[in-house]
Formats: structure tokens, C-alpha cells, sequence
């Protein structure tokens, strides 16, 4: 249990320093996309703004963001949301029997758990590392929602 949490901290803080590197030479796009960044923890897909911006790019008003708390805390409403988005009409009552009768898909797995949780040092390095590419989305999306509690 502990030598996969000192890995997983030792993978963690390479990817950061990695990362780092490539911005000393390139833009954060370049950085996010590039796939010369990335050994086992892949850093720039949680830098929500290089895609995000992207995306509202070519889609406009047609992107509706959502966060996995938010769905996690209320799925049907989560759910509703998304279909009056797309303008598609469903049955709140049999949304809500479906949801219920649904197996959860993304748990962690068995293995994953007997491994233990992040060490405190690793989520506190990644929260330092996300901190200003989430103040950049939420300044971005106007909503100070993507701050996650910074």
C-alpha cells in the first residue's frame, strides 16, 4: 500500500515538473494537447480551460458544461438539465426509476481501494498545481463554481 502511494507521488510530481518544462518553451495549448507530457498520470486533461476554451470556440452557446460533483449530488436534476438543454422531453418519474435501477460505472475498483487513498502531499501538490488553470476557468466561465473551494 505504501510503495504504490510513494509512486503515485513520485509519478505525480514528475508529470509537474514535466509539465512545467514545456511551458518554459511552449504556450499552455501546446502543453495540454501534447502527448510528449504524459508517463502514467496525465496531468492536462484536469486543465479544463485548454479544452474549454476550444470547445466554446467551435460550439458557442451549444455547449452546456456540467461538473461530476454536481451530478453526483443530484442526478436527476443533472440529468433534466442535459435533455431540456438538447430539447429533448423526458419523464422525470421514469428518469428517476431508470437512475435508480442503474449500476454505478465509474467506482474504484477493488484493487484501487486495498491500494489505499491519495497520500495528503499528493492531492495537496495537485490542488496547487490545478489552483491557477481552475481560477483561469472560472474567470473565463464566469462562475466562480470552478474554483472548487480555492
Amino acid at each position: 500500500k505504501q510503495w504504490y502511494q510513494r509512486r503515485v507521488r513520485g509519478d505525480v510530481a514528475k508529470e509537474i515538473e514535466r509539465f512545467d518544462l514545456c511551458l518554459e518553451t511552449r504556450d499552455l495549448r501546446y502543453c495540454c494537447y501534447s502527448d510528449q507530457n504524459s508517463l502514467r498520470v496525465e496531468l492536462s486533461l484536469g486543465i479544463y480551460i485548454c479544452f474549454i476554451q476550444d470547445w466554446w470556440e467551435n460550439f458557442g452557446d451549444n455547449l452546456l458544461i456540467l461538473t461530476l460533483e454536481n451530478y453526483h449530488n443530484n442526478q436527476l436534476g443533472t440529468l433534466l438539465d442535459v435533455f431540456d438543454f438538447i430539447g429533448v422531453s423526458v419523464d422525470k418519474d421514469d428518469l428517476g426509476r431508470f437512475l435508480k435501477s442503474s449500476q454505478i460505472e465509474n467506482e474504484r475498483t477493488k484493487s484501487s481501494k486495498i491500494q489505499g487513498d491519495m497520500l495528503a502531499e499528493t492531492r495537496l501538490k495537485l490542488r496547487d498545481f490545478y489552483q491557477p488553470y481552475n481560477l483561469m476557468l472560472a474567470r473565463y466561465l464566469q462562475d466562480n463554481k470552478y474554483l472548487w473551494g480555492y
